[in-house]
């Protein structure tokens, strides 16, 4: 039974042939690469006082770009995010196998632990569902920024750690999500969450279809999917990844993970416990990308030191 639904999964991508890779694969190097413009010009801002003609005092533009700021070659970044992309619309397929056959939900015992919690924040001032939904679809922004300033640092083994990593962590959050099915308090309670007019209301509402069977899989619906939190650990990857290059950037990023974690909270896409499972599933992902990469001579970190 298990090796049929398995089987039927690999054929539950809608779009014809290979159209769900060509049509969203290609967003992943774009990302990429405008994360690396955005870090170009962040570092440009950074060091601006350094092209400044003593004459003039005008900022010399043309030594500005000519600079190793904008120099980068982003092939190697664009392939491994090209890759990067082919491995999470791969997840979609297990994201089929859990809509077909997630039929306990585990909620209640969630619930059970944080609707303390929960009577607390909603309704109080930190109710706002229209600042926490911007929060929330800053996730990718966030990681691709990441990922582009630690590639433009030159440190390719742990840019490379992390495409790989996230690409591991869908995999773990959708294994789990298959061995302990929750749909998230949104979808558990969902007269508690006054969500109008926000991109979370959609996208609950399409995922909602999508386990109803009422909207084909497209390559990237995750169906209804809470613990472990992805969002919180993707989020802390970057953090760690740009923690470990600049340590300052911990007094910045680490409220920001804060917030995102706050956000899958308040728009009830995720139990608070969910976090800590997704900085668990990171942390493994992170290691286990660690190991796959040193077990290739070419890859290993005295290579890239």
């Amino acid at each position: 039974m298990a090796t049929t639904q398995v089987w039927a999964s690999i054929q539950s991508v809608e779009l014809s042939g290979m159209g769900a890779y060509l049509i969203f694969v290609p967003l992943f190097p774009l990302l990429f690469f405008g994360g690396l413009a955005a870090a170009c010009i962040l570092e440009s801002i950074w060091r601006v006082q350094e092209f400044v003609a003593d004459e003039s005092g005008q900022v010399d533009l043309r030594s500005l770009f000519e600079s190793d700021i904008f120099m980068i070659n982003p092939v190697t970044g664009l392939l491994a995010t090209t890759l990067m992309g082919l491995g999470i619309i791969s997840c979609a397929n297990l994201a089929e196998v859990y809509r077909a056959t997630a039929n306990h939900w585990y909620d209640q015992v969630l619930w059970g632990f944080e609707q303390p919690f929960f009577s607390l924040i909603l309704g109080s001032w930190l109710d706002a569902p229209a600042f926490w939904d911007r929060i929330y679809f800053l996730i990718w922004p966030f990681l691709f920024v990441g990922m582009a300033c630690v590639f433009k640092a030159g440190r390719q083994y742990q840019f490379l750690q992390l495409s790989l990593a996230v690409v591991l962590a869908f995999y773990l959050t959708r294994f789990t999500n298959l061995l302990f099915p929750t749909a998230g308090p949104a979808f558990f309670r969902t007269e508690l969450f006054s969500l109008e007019n926000t991109l979370s209301l959609q996208a609950q509402t399409g995922l909602r279809l999508y386990m109803l069977g009422l909207l084909p899989q497209n390559g990237l619906i995750p169906g209804t999917m809470a613990m472990p939190s992805l969002h919180v650990g993707l989020t802390a990857m970057a953090v760690w990844a740009l923690g470990r290059e600049w340590r300052w950037t911990l007094w910045l990023t680490i409220p920001w993970l804060l917030l995102i974690w706050m956000s899958t909270i308040m728009l009830g896409w995720h139990y608070a416990l969910d976090g800590f499972g997704g900085i668990l599933v990171a942390s493994l992902s992170m290691l286990m990308a660690r190991q796959i990469l040193n077990m290739w001579h070419g890859f290993k970190p005295s290579a890239f030191s």
